[in-house]
């Protein structure tokens, strides 16, 4: 199970901050008494050095992640990241000038593109289903096709999906990852 953690990106890395992370009560157990601990950290590939904190509930033999808030779930990298990909793929002409900025190691030949610009479509897709929630959810005004520059736009913000993360933390666990904490979206 997943939780997010409200921590700064900032000096999460240089401070270590997943060691003196603390679970305030165990989600299957809020009444306490399970005997909740630390169960180490595992890294992430991205950023280098990342690692999220773990503890264990023995009574309900499951594991318990913080995942800290910018990171994005089940994709390595920040929300951030994610958001820079998608951003320069809604501002590039096509979709092989934008793996020309985001991956130029892999458009040397058509061969190498083709898996290239998959990896560029899931991202774009994954952004475009949480967009589509959460200006259902929140009752935005945008009209469509959403993209990430209207959303911003009409936020007034300069990152959508950190600031969508943090307006709808009841609905985290039903928003599709990498935003929310749900199960991505298959093909």
């Amino acid at each position: 199970m997943q939780l997010l953690w409200k921590t700064t990106s900032e000096r999460y890395i240089a401070d270590r901050a997943w060691l003196g992370a603390t679970l305030e009560s165990c989600p299957f157990h809020p009444e306490g008494g399970c005997g909740v601990v630390g169960h180490g950290s595992y890294p992430r590939v991205s950023p280098p050095g990342m690692r999220i904190p773990r503890f264990l509930c023995p009574l309900a033999r499951r594991t318990i992640s913080l995942l800290p808030e910018f990171m994005a779930c089940k994709l390595s990298g920040t929300l951030a990241d994610l958001e820079e990909v998608v951003t320069v793929a809604e501002e590039a002409r096509t979709q092989a000038d934008a793996m020309r900025v985001l991956r130029p190691d892999d458009v040397v030949s058509s061969v190498v593109l083709s898996p290239a610009k998959r990896w560029l479509r899931r991202r774009q897709r994954w952004v475009a289903e949480v967009l589509s929630a959460a200006v259902t959810l929140l009752a935005l005004d945008i009209s469509a096709p959403l993209t990430l520059a209207k959303v911003r736009e009409h936020l007034g913000i300069a990152a959508v999906l950190l600031a969508l993360r943090r307006r709808m933390p009841r609905q985290i666990h039903a928003l599709a990852a990498p935003v929310g904490l749900g199960q991505r979206g298959r093909r």
